[in-house]
């Protein structure tokens, strides 16, 4: 099973990152959306704008399937973050990216994470959508998630470095 390293950990810890994710899933349930009323024909330059709209850079992979959406550089701390986006029968899968010095720390759906946050803890669904508008919101809070975890995660690793 893959394992997390200690500090990203702590961040999602440190960040509610369960409680929080199960809000989302929760708001946007995909066991009360039925399957024919969920967004399913998504057009990429929509979905590309609305990031864009956000203060993101994007881009997607046609082989994929996925929109990869650059969050944040830190040069001084080798730290890069980005998120990947599925969009697949009208279900939102979120993928954060971070690597340190080049290496791959995170990658797992976020859905996972709780799993190996602690393996007690259960897979948490897919949020699901039914308008651009509903997947822009879901993307609101993603963004403000992954933003409260960069934020934690490069806190840790400058007190490392000035140790």
């Amino acid at each position: 099973m893959l394992e997390l390293k200690p500090e990203i950990i702590q961040a999602l810890v440190d960040m509610n990152f369960v409680e929080q994710y199960e809000g989302l899933s929760d708001e946007y349930a995909a066991d009360v959306i039925p399957p024919d009323e969920r967004l399913r024909d998504i057009d990429v330059d929509t979905v590309i704008e609305i990031i864009e709209n956000m203060g993101y850079k994007t881009s997607y992979d046609k082989k994929e399937k996925f929109f990869k959406i650059e969050c944040k550089t830190n040069n001084k701390l080798g730290l890069q973050f980005n998120v990947h986006l599925v969009l697949r029968g009208g279900s939102v899968e979120l993928i954060w990216d971070v690597e340190h010095n080049g290496i791959i720390e995170l990658g797992p759906a976020i859905g996972y994470l709780p799993v190996l946050i602690d393996e007690k803890n259960s897979p948490i669904p897919l949020p699901a959508v039914l308008s651009y508008e509903e997947l822009e919101e879901v993307l609101k809070i993603n963004f403000d998630m992954f933003k409260q975890f960069q934020d934690l995660l490069i806190a840790h690793y400058e007190q490392e470095e000035n140790q």
